[in-house]
């Protein structure tokens, strides 16, 4: 798995549900619209509860299957532990 780049709908200043801006001492908190190909959207904590709402979820900021989240993670692990191995080997090479 090769990282691909982050696809972003909006960025850290204005919820995409509300539309509103964030508040002065809280960050938006990233929403994962797409885990393939990875897509974020930057909403407040209430808007994210909105989204998965069982009642009556947003749907077109959900587009990923069930199993999905599992799966990015999982190769985000993997990922990383390959990428730390290599970037220690290659501290051992240099020194």
């Amino acid at each position: 798995m090769m990282e691909e780049p982050v696809s972003y709908m909006n960025n850290k200043d204005k919820c995409i549900v509300c539309f509103k801006e964030r508040e002065k001492d809280f960050e938006l908190i990233g929403h994962h619209v797409s885990y393939f190909p990875e897509i974020i959207a930057f909403v407040h904590y209430q808007c994210h509860a909105k989204i998965h709402d069982p009642d009556k979820p947003i749907a077109y900021l959900i587009q990923y299957e069930e199993g999905d989240s599992r799966k990015f993670y999982e190769e985000k692990t993997k990922w990383q532990v390959i990428t730390d191995g290599l970037q220690k080997q290659i501290l051992v090479w240099l020194n």
